[in-house]
């Protein structure tokens, strides 16, 4: 892992405001780097790849990672308040422990990801009108984690699971379409 202090170039971080200030410049990857316990707050990754990185317990509150592709990255006890990660395509990722707010996570293809006893909440789009309303709207899941996750509020219509688990989740006020239950049915996720 570098520390991205000494490794990455690009990076405007600001020492009097404690966050990053600017995103990265066009065409700029992140491999291999540690942001573990940082306050990466309105960044802009959009359309990155970013693979084999620590987030761990990173404040990561109204980022911008559509349409980019997350590969081995760990956001242990991160917070993602708001961020958007539509579009994005997440594989091996580990967000176990980690706060999820009206977060938008739709149209996202995941798999081998793990929620483990994460904490997942957001708000539906028809109720308050709000664009960045927690959700996984037409997202295709396979093999991925959600045990003991609290899942509140959230929005799993016309997502695709294939393999994975709900097993001790706590579930409230979850949508969900006729196909989406015959899934967990026929698999016995619960």
């Amino acid at each position: 892992m570098h520390n991205w202090r000494n490794e990455v170039d690009g990076w405007k971080y600001s020492t009097w405001a404690g966050c990053f200030m600017f995103s990265l410049p066009a065409g700029v990857d992140l491999v291999g780097v540690d942001l573990k316990n940082e306050n990466l707050q309105g960044v802009n990754l959009a359309g990155r790849k970013i693979e084999n990185c620590n987030f761990d317990s990173a404040n990561l509150a109204g980022v911008n990672l559509q349409k980019t592709v997350l590969k081995n990255c760990s956001f242990r006890g991160a917070t993602l308040k708001g961020a958007n990660l539509q579009v994005a395509r997440i594989f091996n990722c580990d967000f176990r422990e980690a706060t999820i707010v009206n977060c938008d996570l739709s149209w996202v293809v995941m798999k081998e990801t793990s929620f483990w006893a994460a904490s997942i909440d957001g708000r539906f789009y028809d109720e308050y009108k709000d664009d960045n309303a927690c959700n996984f709207y037409a997202s295709e899941i396979s093999n991925s984690c959600f045990e003991g996750a609290r899942i509140k509020n959230i929005d799993f219509r016309f997502t695709s699971f294939r393999g994975g688990s709900f097993i001790g989740a706590t579930l409230k006020e979850v949508l969900f379409n006729s196909e989406t239950l015959e899934q967990f049915h026929s698999e016995k996720k619960f």
